[in-house]
């Protein structure tokens, strides 16, 4: 089987596939394209380290207020220490992908791991208990 890769591109025996994948997980940088296909998504949080649900267990849509009172601002603290920023987002509908989190070192039976697409693209992120007392930081595991 012959294999070529051209601009992104990689010819494989006759076809093509997209190796631009979908996925770069760089130190300072999370970014997936193609955000709206569940497999992409399982995927790049499974590259994180995540074990998580094989489909999301939640599929809601939010809106991004105009406006960031004193919890989205702390929320957006996070979303901009790994290098997204919802303000760009602000008054915008996304789409939050939520999956079970099987392998939290707090070992919390409670996890979410938060995917917030926008036009195909992840926007933003978290991985969450769902406990009163829970936590929540970044899309990356925490040391």
């Amino acid at each position: 089987m012959t294999a070529l890769l051209v601009g992104g591109v990689l010819l494989v025996g006759g076809h093509i596939a997209d190796i631009q994948a979908t996925l770069t997980i760089a130190e300072d940088d999370l970014r997936l394209k193609q955000a709206d296909d569940n497999q992409n998504r399982v995927e790049f949080l499974t590259k994180l380290g995540w074990q998580v649900s094989s489909d999301a267990v939640e599929v809601t849509d939010v809106v991004i207020p105009l406006e960031f009172d004193e919890v989205y601002q702390g929320y957006n603290k996070i979303q901009q220490e790994q290098g997204f920023d919802l303000r760009q987002y602000a008054g915008y509908q996304v789409k939050r992908y939520s999956y079970e989190v099987y392998n939290h070192p707090s070992g919390d039976d409670f996890v979410r791991a938060n995917l917030l697409v926008y036009n195909q693209k992840l926007v933003g992120g978290d991985i969450c208990s769902l406990r009163l007392d829970g936590f929540m930081h970044g899309l990356r595991p925490t040391q």
